[in-house]
């Protein structure tokens, strides 16, 4: 079998997950054929793991942890993972948590790096991890490279229409979690899609500027937030989005992917759209690693049942508190200390658990 570079760029370009399937089809050669794609195979390994020098791997293999699955919108195809829980029975509802990757992210890295299939499996809910085209989602910013004309709201839609006709979903009990990108859009999902998703949860997000004005759930929507004060790409107190964060040690990344606003108002703005009156309580929680973190939590009980939850990570950076990314490297610099004194995959699903459609 002879591969030529534009092969070699589509191989490499299918992403770290995938290398085995890459590495067995070059491996289906001859002995002589074998000997001379040798040095093909170590090239294909190399630009994968400069294209990704801080993907983590999975405990287990993704081929038979997740299935990818496809789904036709607006004539593109659109692709998928599901995890399906080893309690699941087809006789039984079972909660449905659309999990949504951050920008240049994938759905199976953002699996594999927080480790929320361990609490699905544990608590029995299914989650599925869509992929973003171009590896991004259209959460409302005006900035370039975000998928500005992509419809990924009615895609989201018609995906869970496509999981609860293929699944036993219990309708009541869908949820949204997002992490940067994916968490502005999640914001977006919170604004648009109230009547099919019961709550929301977003890690190192905040709510687009763009959305402020428009934004008019059709009910209290309960909401958590987990944010970083130090995060260096969507900053506590708001404005430009740093879009490019492959720059050098200690400079500032570049800001051209859009505004949002601040930390502080994103809670004060969904306070306001559940009917908050009561000034939120705080709590402290034990800091419990060495890791330069210390986490508050600020809750505030809603009308309809609703709440609006803020985990402020203080000297946190971009990043799922509790996740395996590993922060040794020079994007690791970039995006800050991630706490290990909470685990966001736990934080998220205790949130959203108990919430149901009204």
């Amino acid at each position: 079998m002879i591969l030529n570079r534009q092969k070699i760029t589509q191989i490499t370009s299918i992403g770290l997950v995938n290398l085995i399937i890459a590495i067995s089809l070059l491996g289906c050669t001859n002995p002589t054929q074998a000997q001379e794609e040798r040095p093909l195979r170590r090239l294909i390994i190399e630009r994968i793991l400069k294209r990704n020098p801080n993907r983590a791997t999975p405990t287990t293999p993704i081929a038979t942890d997740m299935a990818l699955q496809t789904l036709s919108y607006q004539g593109t195809t659109r692709s998928y993972y599901v995890y399906v829980p080893s309690s699941y029975q087809s006789g039984k509802p079972t909660p449905l948590v659309l999990a949504f990757h951050g920008g240049g992210g994938s759905g199976d890295r953002l699996a594999a790096s927080t480790n929320l299939n361990d609490v699905a499996n544990r608590e029995g809910f299914v989650v599925v991890y869509p992929n973003g085209i171009n590896n991004q989602w259209n959460d409302g910013r005006s900035a370039r490279g975000s998928n500005t004309n992509t419809d990924d709201v009615g895609f989201v839609s018609a995906l869970i229409d496509k999981v609860v006709q293929d699944k036993n979903i219990d309708k009541n009990r869908i949820y949204a979690v997002g992490l940067s990108n994916g968490g502005m859009f999640t914001q977006r999902l919170a604004c648009q899609m109230s009547n099919k998703i019961a709550a929301f949860a977003t890690v190192s997000a905040a709510l687009p500027k763009n959305l402020q004005s428009t934004c008019n759930p059709g009910r209290p929507v309960p909401i958590v937030m987990i944010n970083g004060t130090a995060d260096r790409i969507v900053p506590w107190q708001g404005g430009e989005v740093a879009r490019d964060i492959r720059t050098r040690s200690g400079q500032k990344p570049s800001g051209v992917g859009g505004e949002v606003i601040s930390i502080p108002a994103t809670i004060a703005f969904w306070r306001g759209k559940d009917g908050c009156t009561v000034q939120p309580s705080t709590e402290k929680l034990p800091d419990t690693q060495p890791d330069g973190t210390q986490v508050t939590r600020q809750y505030s009980n809603c009308r309809n049942s609703s709440q609006v939850v803020l985990y402020t990570v203080d000297g946190g950076g971009h990043g799922w508190p509790g996740s395996n990314v590993n922060t040794q490297t020079r994007r690791g610099e970039l995006i800050g200390k991630i706490s290990k004194d909470i685990s966001a995959s736990s934080v998220v699903w205790n949130f959203l658990k108990s919430k149901t459609l009204q």
